[in-house]
C-alpha cells in the first residue's frame, strides 16, 4: 500500500516536470515566433519603405492636400528613384510653378555618384528676381568637397540629363531664363577626369555644345566646346559673346592632360597644361561688348600658377581710363583677404591719378568705382582730364556729356 503510494507520487512529480517543460518549451516557441514576426515586419516595414513607391505616394498625397498644392503620378522608390507626372504649386503671389514629366533615377556605391537618368519635359517656375538664380549674399560661401575623405564621392557619373521648356520667371512676370533643350550624354567628372559623349545647351539666349572628342594621334582625347550668348541675354549687353576651347584627355584613364578656353574674340584666354593654369585677358575693352557700364579700355592681365594652387607669376596688370594707363597693384592676385579687388595707379609729373574697385554692398555683378588724384580735384575734372587731357570747364558740350555719363558709374575719393 505504502510501496504504490509512493509510485503514485513519482509518477505526479514525472506529469508536472512534464507539463513545466512543455510550458517552457510553448513559451520558447512563442518568443521565437514573435521574435520571427517582428523580423518579418521590420524587413517588410524596410522593403516598403526603401524598396516601394508608398513612401513616396504618401509624401505626395499629404502635400496635394493642401489647396495650392498638387503632385500625381508618383512612382519609384527611394532606393533607386522615381518618376513625377504633374507637379503643381501656388505661391504667395498666386503664380502656378509647373512641371510635368519629372524622371530622376539613381544609384550610389563605394565613391561613385551614377545619376542614370534625370528627366523633365516641361517647367514654368518663378523666383522672387535674378538673385535667387544667380547670386545673393555675397559674404556667403559655398564650398564643395570633392574627394575620398569624409565618406564623399570621388567620381561623378551622369548617363542621360534630359530637360525640355524650361522658363523661369520673376514675380513681376519678366522672363529671367528660358531653356529650350539641355542634354548631357555620359559625363564622369573625378578627381582630374573628364569624359563625355555630348553636352548641348539650346536656348534663344545661348547655344553650347561639347561634342564627341575626337582621336588624336598620340591616343588622346580632344573635346572641342563651343559657346555663343545672345547680345541681349544682359540687360548691358550689346554683342554677342562667343567662347570656344577644347579639353585634352588621355584615351585609358579619361585624365585631363590639357584645356583651352578663348572668347571675346581671343582677348580673354584660359589654358590649364602641364600641370599648369594661365589666364592672359589682352587688349579688353568691355564697352565693346557691354553697354551701361565705366568706360575701362586696354585691359592687360597675364596671370599663371601650378595646377590646383594659387597665382604665381603676375606678367602683365594695366588697364586705360581714356589716353592714361593704370598699373594695377599685383598684390590683389596674391593675396585672399583684401579690401578692395583692384588698386591702381596712373603717376605722372603734373598729375597723378588713383582708382579703386571695391565689392558693391548693393549688387555683386556692378562693382563700386572710386576715384581720385594729386593734386586733389573734383570728379568731373578727374574725368575730363582721363578722357580728355583738360578741365571740364574747358569741354565742348558733347564731351561735357559723355563725362557726366561716366558719372554715374564712379565715385570721388577725397584723399589720396
Amino acid at each position: 500500500m505504502s510501496l504504490s503510494g509512493n509510485n503514485l507520487d513519482c509518477d505526479n512529480t514525472h506529469l508536472e516536470s512534464k507539463k513545466k517543460s512543455g510550458c517552457l518549451q510553448g513559451c520558447l516557441m512563442g518568443c521565437g515566433a514573435l521574435f520571427a514576426l517582428g523580423i518579418i515586419v521590420i524587413l517588410s516595414g524596410y522593403y516598403a519603405l526603401v524598396y516601394s513607391s508608398a513612401p513616396l505616394q504618401c509624401i505626395a498625397k499629404l502635400i496635394s492636400k493642401s489647396p495650392d498644392a498638387e503632385i500625381s503620378g508618383v512612382e519609384g522608390s527611394l532606393s533607386s528613384g522615381f518618376e513625377i507626372e504633374k507637379i503643381r504649386i501656388k505661391d504667395a503671389q498666386g503664380n502656378v510653378n509647373k512641371l510635368d514629366g519629372l524622371e530622376f533615377k539613381y544609384d550610389y556605391y563605394d565613391t561613385t555618384v551614377e545619376l542614370s537618368q534625370l528627366s523633365l519635359l516641361s517647367a514654368h517656375l518663378f523666383v522672387r528676381d535674378e538673385n535667387t538664380i544667380f547670386g545673393g549674399d555675397s559674404s556667403k560661401s559655398v564650398q564643395t568637397n570633392i574627394s575620398g575623405n569624409n565618406n564623399s564621392f570621388e567620381t561623378l557619373f551622369l548617363k542621360n540629363v534630359d530637360i525640355r521648356n524650361l522658363t523661369i520667371e520673376n514675380y513681376q512676370h519678366n522672363v529671367l531664363a528660358k531653356l529650350d533643350f539641355f542634354s548631357i550624354d555620359s559625363l564622369i567628372l573625378g578627381d582630374n577626369i573628364f569624359s563625355l559623349k555630348e553636352f548641348l545647351v539650346k536656348s534663344s539666349d545661348c547655344n553650347i555644345s561639347i561634342e564627341s572628342p575626337a582621336k588624336l594621334d598620340d591616343g588622346s582625347l580632344q573635346y572641342s566646346c563651343n559657346a555663343t550668348f545672345a547680345k541681349d541675354l544682359f540687360d548691358v549687353s550689346v554683342k554677342d559673346i562667343v567662347f570656344t576651347g577644347s579639353i585634352k584627355t588621355t584615351d585609358a584613364k579619361n585624365k585631363i592632360i590639357s584645356a583651352h578656353l578663348s572668347g571675346f574674340d581671343k582677348a580673354f584666354y584660359v589654358e590649364s597644361a602641364n600641370d599648369h593654369n594661365k589666364i592672359k585677358i589682352t587688349n579688353f575693352t568691355p564697352t565693346e561688348y557691354f553697354s551701361g557700364i565705366f568706360c575701362f579700355s586696354d585691359i592687360n592681365i597675364d596671370l599663371s600658377g601650378p595646377r590646383g594652387e594659387s597665382i604665381d607669376q603676375v606678367n602683365a596688370a594695366t588697364f586705360k581710363i581714356g589716353s592714361r594707363v593704370f598699373n594695377i597693384d599685383t598684390s590683389v592676385f596674391y593675396e585672399t583677404n583684401i579690401s578692395s579687388l583692384i588698386q591702381a595707379e596712373s603717376l605722372g609729373t603734373d598729375i597723378s591719378f588713383y582708382c579703386s574697385i571695391d565689392k558693391s554692398e548693393q549688387n555683386s555683378f556692378s562693382p563700386t568705382i572710386t576715384l581720385s588724384s594729386d593734386p586733389v580735384m573734383g570728379l568731373p575734372d578727374i574725368l575730363s582730364n582721363l578722357l580728355f587731357t583738360q578741365k571740364y570747364s574747358n569741354l565742348t558740350n558733347t564731351e561735357q556729356g559723355q563725362v557726366m555719363e561716366q558719372l554715374s558709374y564712379c565715385t570721388l575719393k577725397e584723399d589720396n
